[in-house]
């Protein structure tokens, strides 16, 4: 870690709200979720789909044979701070368990090339 980020680590701990949110929307719900864009206009996410931007992430699969959406949200300090292989890690975590627990199928992560923050 370079002093940069220990300095905005160490203010973050100290001026930000820390959080992380799962959660997973299924049949039309998965068509109207969506992101902030800070400076820009809120993006919606297309079902079956994966990636990652803005401190949010999302995961797509089909269950009981309608599409889902399976989200990690960050604030944008906290998504910068823990880095994206820590949170590619938990989300993948989160979403491979509601996927087993309620039977979904054609799960879809983001790629590898998307582990880098935004």
């Amino acid at each position: 870690m370079h002093d940069d980020d220990q300095d905005y680590a160490r203010s973050a701990l100290t001026h930000a709200p820390w959080w992380l949110r799962t959660a997973s929307y299924f049949d039309a719900e998965a068509r109207t979720v969506g992101y902030d864009v800070l400076g820009g206009e809120d993006k919606i996410i297309t079902a079956g789909t994966a990636g990652h931007a803005s401190g949010a992430w999302w995961a797509s699969s089909i269950c009981d044979g309608k599409p889902a959406l399976h989200t990690l949200s960050s604030s944008y300090t906290y998504d910068n701070v823990l880095g994206p292989q820590t949170l590619s890690a938990l989300f993948r975590a989160y979403v491979d368990d509601i996927t087993k627990r309620r039977g979904c199928t054609h799960v879809t992560y983001p790629d590898t090339k998307d582990l880098r923050a935004p």
